[in-house]
């Protein structure tokens, strides 16, 4: 038996009343933990209270406030004057005795309720007395036996606080820190399932792990971080619940929002904790618990700010290692682009440089000195290394964080009509026909005209080079209500799906152009790519070896 059903049950026994409870604060509530009376008793605290019921402490002070003062009892008699009976020692069934208990600190902690004396009056001299000695009494042991539960649940709280921290702080990384949350938190806290989001512009991070499935609702995360921070800043953590409220003092349409979020998921209530360090909130953590689970207690609510720091501190470290990592592969991929860079620019460079020279040995050393055909093939590897070089540029042009593409109107029927002719006479050379189907007015795309014109060129290039005598290339543009969309199809060798991903790579060149020695740098569509996505456009490829490519590039129209 608990102290405080010692006390219930001596008070009613040994000072001769019906009805007797131990209350005792738990955050802004009173919580019923002892309840003794008698069972031909009516009346407050009588048959209807049961352990575990729960009241505002504000309610408990405002009866208070209008009650006789007895000494450490208040006299809380609840009916008008003119109801009560003629006989003012009489008690009255809605009659109280309250015994507020504080701690040396002032602090209210719990009180004491007694009604419906034996005598069916209002205690005389002798038995208030009585009363008063056994409030004294009773309030050193229930000061005694509040301070050594706090402590009981500080303590384990502290151990399970510990252990989590400890646990995820052995994770090098923020993901696995917090998958190991789960199961630890869920111990200490009782809960049925708990949701973490960390609030980081890369990722959002979301984690939930729960007993049963709980739809997560993706409209509360805004709601999710502002109350984090606001939290934070205040060093506080909040409850929400069906029957409980704290620190909850967001938009009343959040808090309703919430609550029916909960009620959805057969929940009862979560305390909301922020994950932080130093100024900035990192997170929030929402500990769920059931219908029918007890209400979060002031130990509980207290761990859950100190795990919340502790955490916040874990996440921090976790993320800057994380960071840390990802550099040093930045720069390992840096490493090997620029390794590879120096050694596919010298190949590309190695044959027109191979060739210029043997020109030059011929016009040196030939009988007849510089002829046309050498002449020839260092005009022809000069502009390949040209091209080669000047693409180099572009690309590091378009990388370049500030330079950013001058948005303008550019006519993209005008754009294929152009770049086709230019490409008119290599085609005919190779019996190929090109097709444009434009529409007869212009299409406008939102952009700069000289990088879409380009973009342009690389794909019909691509198109010609490496669609077979005599085959054909189509070109096609539309504008839909939002975007232009423009669309290069072949009837060339296709690509293979295990090189599709690579395309877009610098210098990728697929296996069988590269195998029928065919000239090119594999810089093209790495341009396109990245002219495409510097316009915030998106680039689609459809393509099967021996089928043909087709190409998809969607733009934003411009609007005027």
């Amino acid at each position: 038996m608990t102290p405080y059903q010692l006390i219930a049950d001596g008070i009613c026994r040994l000072i001769g009343f019906g009805l007797a409870a131990v209350k005792v604060v738990d955050c802004d509530e009173l919580v019923t933990v002892a309840v003794a009376h008698d069972p031909g008793s009516r009346g407050p605290g009588g048959p209807g209270e049961v352990v575990g019921d729960r009241v505002p402490v504000e309610r408990l002070r405002q009866v208070l406030k209008a009650a006789e003062d007895w000494g450490r009892f208040r006299l809380a008699r609840r009916l008008p004057e003119h109801t009560r009976p003629d006989d003012p020692t009489r008690w009255h069934p809605a009659d109280l005795l309250i015994a507020p208990i504080h701690a040396p600190s002032g602090e209210l902690l719990a009180c004491l309720t007694v009604g419906v004396p034996d005598d069916g009056r209002l205690p005389g001299p002798t038995r208030r007395e009585l009363l008063e000695r056994y409030a004294e009494q009773a309030t050193r042991v229930i000061v005694t036996a509040i301070e050594r539960d706090r402590l009981a649940e500080t303590a384990r709280l502290a151990t399970a606080a510990r252990d989590v921290v400890r646990l995820a702080a052995a994770h090098a990384t923020v993901t696995g820190a917090i998958e190991e949350l789960g199961p630890a938190l869920s111990s200490a806290f009782g809960l049925v399932g708990l949701r973490l989001r960390v609030f980081d512009s890369d990722s959002g991070f979301v984690h939930q792990s729960s007993e049963r499935p709980i739809a997560l609702d993706p409209a509360l995360g805004s709601i999710s971080h502002a109350a984090a921070d606001r939290l934070w800043r205040r060093g506080q953590a909040g409850i929400v619940g069906l029957s409980q409220l704290r620190n909850a003092d967001g938009p009343p349409e959040n808090v309703a929002a919430v609550r029916a979020h909960l009620a959805a998921n057969d929940l009862d209530s979560m305390l909301v904790v922020p994950l932080g360090a130093g100024e900035e909130c990192l997170g929030s953590l929402a500990l769920l618990r059931e219908t029918g689970a007890p209400a979060w207690t002031e130990s509980e609510y207290a761990a859950g700010i100190d795990i919340g720091r502790d955490l916040g501190l874990v996440l921090r470290r976790a993320r800057a290692r994380e960071r840390e990592r990802q550099l040093i592969r930045d720069l390992a991929e840096l490493d090997r682009y620029q390794s590879g860079l120096i050694a596919t620019v010298a190949a590309q460079l190695q044959d027109p440089l191979g060739a210029i020279q043997e020109a030059l040995d011929r016009a040196v050393n030939g009988p007849d000195g510089l002829d046309e055909t050498a002449v020839d093939g260092i005009h022809d590897g000069a502009r390949r290394m040209l091209r080669v070089a000047e693409s180099l540029l572009l690309l590091s042009r378009l990388a370049h964080p500030d330079h950013t593409p001058v948005r303008r109107a550019v006519d993209l029927a005008s754009v294929v009509r152009r770049v086709t002719d230019l490409t008119a006479v290599a085609a005919e050379r190779r019996r190929l026909t090109i097709t444009s189907r434009l529409p007869p007015h212009p299409v406008e795309a939102s952009g700069t005209a000289a990088e879409l014109e380009r973009l342009l060129v690389e794909l019909l290039g691509n198109a010609v080079k490496y669609t077979p005598d005599g085959g054909g290339v189509v070109v096609r543009l539309h504008r839909d209500p939002e975007d232009v969309v423009l669309t290069v199809a072949d009837t060339g060798r296709g690509i293979d799906p295990q090189e599709q991903p690579h395309v877009y790579d610098d210098f990728f060149r697929g296996r069988a152009a590269a195998e029928a020695g065919e000239p090119g740098s594999g810089l093209g569509l790495a341009i396109v790519d990245r002219i495409v996505r510097r316009h915030r456009g998106r680039i689609e490829l459809d393509s099967a070896a021996g089928s043909g490519t087709t190409v998809r590039v969607t733009l934003p129209a411009y609007r005027r």
